[in-house]
């Protein structure tokens, strides 16, 4: 069967084609600004390596962590047998909450969010050093941000989010680190590959959305096992342009965000209000008001545009010092700005917005 290339569709997993394969590179390599640099599968295996690398230098087996953060991060910790701390992620919700306060040989991570750099906690990194703490940077949502990762001891970025490739991270360190990696994950790499083909093919959602659930919920499950990156990702990852992909999301994230001026202000308010010429954003974060956040997920997926929730806070507790961290998440969603989107996409994104609080307003009434 011949399936036809849906070029309606807005943001979820990115696809494969021939295209991919037959790219010219960037003459820039993706790097951070560390001393020692080393490529892994995901993200959580980089942080597990950075977990495990702070208790063989003494470190204490106790971090500091945002309550507003990904449960993969939870996972590589506890893993390696951390205690979690949790403070409140005031710099995205500016309100009161417990911060972080590290005793010597403690660790505090802290994340920048959505591609933005975290100059909110950068400016407390100082203190943090001076104390004795080791710093984790979890960089995952600013994987193509320029200038992040040279302020903590330890610095992780993941590649997934941004680029088709089905597996790629990167951990830099201030130290040289010892540590061995096993071979890529057969299945899971196969299995995200042939499912990226068949989104690539137009093949029917129901068809490649099981082998992408499967292959997280393999992450999710099962113990973290540090690997190296697959061979397809290398190849993907030496054929990318990364100035043009900068440029595009950059472009979308302004024309997305500008259209928030007008009648959609009042339901949807933006987490950030700029990017930096620096910054490649993960996606635009809004908040939505008036609990018509689920409403506007479906309708918006109907409409073939999927826009993810970063993050469900199962994990974290439900006490009153962490409850703005909870209303964000019962709040937020992230807008899809990637570089398959030209601008005819971003109207029709935009267009739908509005017509989807229009007619919450009428049925209201």
């Amino acid at each position: 069967m011949t399936y036809r290339v849906d070029r309606t569709r807005i943001g979820g997993e990115f696809e494969l084609d021939l295209t991919s394969f037959s790219n010219t590179a960037d003459k820039a390599p993706l790097t951070l600004p560390c001393a020692h640099l080393h490529w892994t599968d995901t993200g959580r295996s980089a942080l597990f390596l950075a977990a495990t690398d702070i208790l063989r230098r003494g470190g204490e087996p106790l971090v500091w962590m945002p309550a507003f953060c990904c449960r993969a991060v939870v996972q590589a910790f506890q893993q390696a047998g951390f205690a979690i701390r949790y403070y409140s992620s005031a710099e995205l919700h500016c309100g009161a909450g417990p911060q972080p306060d590290p005793a010597a040989g403690q660790t505090v991570l802290f994340v920048h969010y959505f591609g933005h750099i975290n100059r909110y906690r950068l400016a407390q990194v100082a203190a943090w050093r001076r104390m004795g703490a080791y710093v984790v940077e979890d960089a995952a949502q600013a994987a193509l941000t320029q200038e992040v990762g040279s302020a903590g001891h330890y610095a992780i970025t993941s590649l997934r989010k941004f680029l088709p490739q089905p597996d790629g991270a990167m951990i830099g360190s201030e130290s040289e680190m010892n540590f061995s990696t096993a071979d890529p994950d057969e299945e899971f790499v196969s299995a995200r590959i042939l499912a990226k083909l068949m989104r690539g093919a137009g093949a029917p959602p129901e068809t490649f959305l099981p082998l992408l659930a499967h292959t997280e919920s393999r992450l999710d499950t099962q113990p973290i096992v540090p690997r190296k990156p697959s061979w397809m990702s290398r190849l993907l990852l030496a054929r990318t342009d990364f100035s043009s992909v900068a440029e595009r999301r950059r472009c979308n994230w302004e024309l997305l965000r500008q259209s928030l001026h007008g009648s959609l202000s009042s339901h949807l308010t933006a987490l950030h209000d700029v990017v930096d010429p620096r910054e490649v954003p993960l996606g635009l974060a809004v908040r939505v008001s008036g609990g018509q956040r689920e409403p506007l997920r479906r309708f918006l997926a109907d409409h073939a545009i999927f826009c993810p929730v970063h993050w469900p806070l199962s994990h974290v507790p439900t006490s009153t010092e962490l409850a703005l961290d909870h209303e964000l998440s019962s709040q937020i969603l992230t807008l899809p700005i990637d570089q398959r989107m030209e601008e005819s996409h971003v109207r029709r994104f935009v267009k739908l917005l509005q017509r989807f609080f229009a007619d919450a307003k009428q049925t209201r009434r």
